[in-house]
């Protein structure tokens, strides 16, 4: 163990007065993250699956904000359908979220939610920091600058350490500083190698048995330091547990190096008994087949004498078979004669019992038709008569039909009626009786059919049986007493036979049995004939087999295999007792655990080394702490504290401090300044071998690192040492002299600025957390297209270590969410990353696209406040240092260096950038407008502006005919001919229902000579049905048609063409947006589904107060908020209820009841619910009798007086 020297007490605070503080910091800073809802969970989506490392999967999920991560941080996700599941989030990298599984759930989740609560970790860092109050903690003092760092003695003190090609001079002293002194800071810009610093450090202490821990601030590193280190070590070294990498690894090439896990190690600890007892199983098989097999020679060999003997027993046996057979058969075949003889008599004996049934039918039949035949002569009689009274009857009526009455009376014949109805009597019964005569004879035919038929069978049976029944029955009598005795026979020799069978059966199966098990045969049954033959052909196939084998050999073999089979039992059976111990058998668990703490070498990130047991709960020789200056001061003092020897402090200084929400003194003091800024109180000393700054940058572009040394002048680059450089021509595209300034001939420009200032671009301030939170869509444009260029140049830039080969960076959250959303749109997500300072600060990339964002009207960002320098060269140089190859600065210079001029903006970063910048004279190139509707050809130039915007007014008017239900014009300015342009579309869209607004200034914020013409125009709108809305200051120029088309540019859609300006972005057109997430997040941020809605009724808000219009205002923490036309008269939230006059009156800022009150000695209104939210009185408060009547009488008359209102209140 090193002599750790005497602790040097030079402290501010007593070491419980410190733990204190660090303890009010993060107790403040716990309460802000819960009051501003970081603690809540948010939404992700679109997540995809990217590899499995270990038995862990890993997935990226896209953001609707960008997210601050404590490192590798535990958290539970819940996606739709399936129980929660408890993950670890690796990384945050602008708005891509990459998160650590414990199971596949599939190659892609449409919308999950996530439970991060960051509260949970700084918990955690209590929890330790209350453990050093029993013990000192003197390397966590030294890592914050609290104690003074010693040297150690010469004895101790390490060689001079010479560079060679691995290490430059300026690692060489890092090294010597780190293995010298009990706590060496080594200030390492981006790629100035500290990754193989630390390696180095790493081997020479393990060649002195010194265990190390290595803490980085993200994963990734974490990932690039462990395999840098296990590349010093031999194989073996390597993958035995010396040097390991403990929590889950982020990058994806981590797969195949996975012998570095803890888990991985524990995991093939615990296999190796399985595979002993696989292995000794294994050789106890094959022995034991080995023995069957030499059994089985035994047996066959011992069997062959008596086979022979067992063959000729089976033959005799099988020939007694067939004969028994024969005899049988025969037996049978004589039996079945005489049943069938049986059978015919049998048959005629019932044949002969229906015959004389049919005799008796017959003779009944025979009665029958004797019966009918005297029946018909009767009716023939009837009929008879009949025939005679009709025949009379019908003369009768002939001669009654041609009398008359008279002659009637003196023949006395009957009237004709009476005589016609006797005709059709006598006719009705003859025809009755001729229908029962035919009847009749039918019946009589067919029963004499019959008759027919049963005699012709009795005369058949007859002459076939001409003994009768009595003969029939006795021949059948005569058969039977035959079949007895035969039958008796055949059943005594079917028995015998297969009694016989059985036994042939027994012996055959028997033996075949044991052929079988031999492997002289595979036949499993049959007949006995097919089963001897296959004995023979085995008998055979034995001889065969067996020729030349001898028993004794074979029976020696077989002993020692027995011996050897016994052994493997007995090993088997110990590893078994072994591997059912007891589960508090030491041996036997905590494998992962005793890895970690018998390693040399132990890769981590500062979250998992502050909260994993194993790693706290053993003691290091050294503790090197990477990107130190994004790492809070506890969590600094907590790793530190796991050193007994030393501590090495590395990181950028220049880069941002750790984030912090809370404005408390403790947690802005201990949180949000980084371990440089608190250890530069012992720098000043004059001795400062143990501060060392890696100076030569690797794999950067010179002029990018000399821009960045330029703007922090804490340290200064060494000359590029080109074995380390990149090609600039493998990279960099050659910039045509005509689009450059500032570079000479063909020389590549590694950096550029596209400025935005001729494109007459504005920005929108939009609500949020952050009062300053705005968006440019032309500059995030410009943006997108200008990091596709980048990819399309030379073929494409490189990727390094899993990251993206473009970055996109921006000051502000929602602009890189909507550059975010462009991206997603192009499916470049995977390529280019967007995001803040913040979000990307541990990610580089080959080129990076800087969006300044700032433009008109708005000027009260950070960036034109010299009190914000700091914070914003800060954020800047994070930005700038990203870059390896290529930097594109977009932004309206011009603006910043006015309006920023007393800034570090205007007087320093962009004199800087323009002092090694290639500036690009026409940016058109980057971004071109579209000349119609749907036509996205960026890269056809034209020359003609005003083509522009007649191709834009077509494709509005082409929008704006298949609108559905609403557009929406933002135009701070109108036009008489424009709007008499679109009239004929404006027209159609409202007839068919659609709900057309246009949002502009108000009337009465114009010039006086422009207020007739523009009342003039909104009256004409409003008569179309379009919707007039006021907003204060607005100035955006945009058109939403439904949410599927957004028009945005430089020109105000309803305005009169502007002025062709040269070289500008979009050159009097405008973009068109189709990507329906950029619309949907537009109108978001706008809060136009609010402001729309306040004029649906078909009515205009008016003040509850004066009576005056109500307009639309830009708000600080909402898109916009409700004002009254008149200054300061009345203010409404949007999220507060209309009230009625008499109470309309409320606090702005809470929705509380107001009375009247002074601040500061002034009269104002106060909130009665919350003292300090005040207001200011308006004139129009003191003209209406509900709001005057809250301010007392001679207060009242002394504000009209100042007011100069006369007169009562109306």
């Amino acid at each position: 163990m090193e002599p750790t020297p005497e602790p040097n007490t030079r402290s501010d605070l007593p070491p419980d007065d410190i733990l204190s503080e660090f303890k009010t910091a993060l107790l403040e800073e716990t309460a802000a993250i819960r009051s501003n809802g970081f603690a809540d969970a948010f939404q992700l989506k679109n997540g995809r699956f990217i590899i499995r490392i270990g038995n862990r999967c890993h997935y990226s999920f896209a953001m609707e904000r960008p997210l601050s991560l404590l490192w590798d941080a535990p958290a539970i996700i819940d996606i739709p359908g399936r129980p929660p599941l408890n993950v670890t989030l690796l990384s945050a990298r602008g708005l891509t979220l990459t998160a650590s599984l414990p199971d596949h759930v599939g190659k892609r989740i449409k919308k999950a939610r996530v439970h991060y609560n960051p509260t949970r970790m700084l918990g955690r860092w209590i929890e330790r920091l209350e453990g050093f109050r029993d013990r000192p903690n003197p390397m966590g003092q030294r890592a914050c600058g609290m104690l003074a760092v010693s040297e150690f003695p010469a004895s101790e003190s390490p060689a001079e350490i010479v560079p060679t090609k691995d290490l430059d001079p300026h690692q060489a002293r890092a090294v010597a500083a780190a293995l010298g002194h009990d706590a060496a800071f080594i200030l390492a810009p981006p790629g100035t190698g500290k990754t193989r610093t630390i390696a180095e450090i790493a081997r020479r202490l393990t060649e002195k048995n010194r265990s190390v821990l290595v803490a980085s601030g993200s994963g990734r590193s974490a990932d690039r330091i462990v395999l840098e280190i296990s590349r010093r070590f031999s194989a073996v070294e390597g993958s035995d547990g010396r040097v390991i990498r403990v929590g889950d690894p982020v990058r994806s090439d981590f797969a195949e190096h996975d012998h570095l896990l803890p888990e991985r190690l524990a995991a093939m600890q615990a296999e190796a008994p399985l595979k002993q007892t696989a292995r000794i199983k294994e050789k106890l098989r094959t022995a034991e087949t080995r023995s069957i097999e030499i059994s089985r020679m035994i047996d066959i060999l011992t069997w062959l004498p008596q086979g022979k003997k067992e063959l000729e027993e089976m033959d005799l046996k099988f020939l007694d078979l067939q004969k028994k057979k024969r005899v049988l058969e025969k037996r049978r075949r004589a039996l079945k004669v005489i049943s069938g003889r049986i059978a015919f008599w049998c048959d005629a004996e019932e044949e002969a019992g229906r015959i004389e049934a049919i005799e008796t039918k017959r003779v009944r039949l025979t009665e029958r038709i004797t019966s009918l035949k005297g029946e018909v002569s009767d009716l023939i009689v009837l009929l008879e008569a009949a025939v005679a009274r009709l025949v009379e009857a019908r003369s009768i009526y002939a001669k009654t039909s041609s009398a008359g009455w008279l002659a009637r009376q003196l023949r006395q014949l009957p009237p004709p009626e009476q005589q016609k109805t006797v005709v059709d009597d006598l006719e009705a019964e003859t025809a009755g009786l001729r229908e029962t005569i035919g009847a009749k004879e039918t019946i009589r035919k067919t029963l004499e059919d019959q008759q027919t038929h049963l005699e012709s069978l009795a005369a058949q049976f007859k002459r076939t049986h001409p003994a009768g029944r009595q003969g029939i029955h006795k021949k059948k009598l005569i058969l039977k007493a035959g079949y007895e005795p035969l039958s008796r026979e055949t059943k005594r020799l079917n028995k015998a036979y297969h009694d016989s069978r059985i036994d042939m059966a027994g012996l055959l199966s028997a033996r075949l049995k044991i052929l079988n098990g031999w492997g002289l045969t595979h036949l499993s049954g049959g007949p006995p004939e097919t089963v001897l033959k296959a004995i023979k052909t085995a008998y055979a196939g034995a001889q065969s087999k067996t020729s030349g084998l001898n028993i004794d050999t074979l029976r020696r073999e077989l002993m020692r295999l027995e011996d050897a089979t016994a052994s493997y039992r007995k090993a088997l059976k110990k590893l078994s007792g072994e591997m059912d111990a007891p589960e508090d058998d030491p041996d036997v668990n905590n494998l992962e655990e005793r890895i970690i703490a018998g390693a040399a070498v132990v890769v981590t990130t500062l979250s998992t080394a502050s909260r994993h047991d194993a790693v706290q709960a053993r003691q290091f020789d050294t503790v090197i702490i990477d990107e130190a200056a994004m790492t809070p001061l506890p969590a600094v003092w907590i790793t530190a504290g796991l050193a007994s020897a030393r501590v090495v402090v590395m990181g950028d200084p220049n880069q941002m401090s750790p984030p912090v929400l809370s404005d408390g003194e403790s947690a802005r003091k201990w949180m949000g300044r980084n371990v440089f800024e608190s250890a530069s109180a012992i720098w000043k000393e004059k001795d400062r071998s143990y501060r060392v700054t890696l100076r030569r940058q690797y794999r950067t572009h010179p002029l990018i690192s000399g821009l960045t040394a330029e703007m922090c002048s804490q340290w200064t680059p060494s000359p590029p040492d080109p074995e380390f450089l990149l090609e600039p021509g493998d990279i960099l595209a050659n910039t045509g002299r005509s689009d450059v300034e500032g570079i000479q001939g063909d020389i590549l420009a590694p950096i550029r600025m596209i400025d935005t200032g001729p494109c007459n671009a504005w920005i929108t301030r939009v609500a949020g957390r952050d009062p300053a939170d705005r968006i440019n869509f032309l500059s995030a444009a410009c943006s997108v297209s200008a990091a596709k260029a980048l990819l399309d140049e030379d073929g494409g830039l490189p990727g390094e270590d899993g990251n993206p080969r473009v970055l996109i960076l921006t000051l502000y959250d929602s602009h890189a969410a909507l550059v975010d959303l462009m991206i997603r749109h192009e499916h470049l997500e995977n390529e280019i990353h967007v995001g803040t300072p913040e979000s990307l600060a541990a990610v580089r990339a080959s080129a990076v696209v800087l969006d300044l964002v700032e433009d008109d009207p708005y000027s009260g960002a950070p960036v034109f406040r010299p009190s914000a320098d700091a914070v914003i060269l800060r954020r800047m140089y994070t930005c700038l240092t990203r870059a390896r190859c290529r930097l594109v600065v977009i932004g309206d210079f011009g603006c910043l260096e006015r309006r920023a001029h007393a800034c570090v903006t205007g007087n320093r970063i962009i004199p800087a950038l323009k002092k090694r910048a290639a500036i690009l004279k026409s940016p058109n190139h980057i971004l071109e407008p579209v000349p119609a509707a749907g036509n996205n050809d960026l890269g056809r130039e034209t020359t003609r502006p005003e083509t522009f915007r007649k191709g834009f007014i077509e494709g509005l008017m082409e929008d704006i005919a298949v609108a559905e239900k609403r557009a929406v014009f933002y135009s701070p300015d109108l036009d008489p001919n424009t709007i008499s342009i679109l009239e004929s579309a404006l027209l159609t869209a409202v007839a068919d229902g659609v709900r057309v607004y246009v949002i502009t200034r108000p009337v009465e914020k114009r010039r006086k000579s422009e207020v007739k013409k523009y009342r003039s125009m909104e009256g004409l709108l409003e008569t179309w049905g379009v919707t007039v809305i006021h907003q204060m200051r607005m100035h955006e120029k945009l058109v939403l048609i439904d949410d599927r088309v957004l028009w945005f540019g430089s020109q105000d859609p309803l305005g009169a063409d502007a002025s062709p300006v040269p070289n500008c972005c979009c050159p009097g057109g405008m973009g068109r947006c189709e990507a329906r997430a950029v619309i949907a997040f537009t109108i978001l941020k706008l809060g136009l589904e609010k402001l729309v809605e306040a004029f649906d009724d078909g009515t205009r808000p008016r003040c509850p107060i004066c009576g005056g219009e109500i307009v639309a205002a830009v708000g600080m923490h909402r898109p916009f908020y409700w004002r009254c036309i008149q200054k300061r008269c009345y203010v409404r939230p949007i999220d507060h209820t209309p009230r009625p006059s008499q109470d309309a009156l409320r606090c702005t800022r809470c929705n509380g009841a107001v009375e009247f009150g002074t601040w500061g000695g002034k009269p104002c209104w106060r909130c009665t619910a919350n003292r300090r939210h005040r207001q200011a009185i308006a004139p129009t408060h003191l003209t209406t009798s509900e709001t005057a009547a809250k301010i007392p009488a001679r207060m009242l008359a002394r504000l009209k007086k100042d007011f100069r209102i006369s007169g009562p209140p109306d």
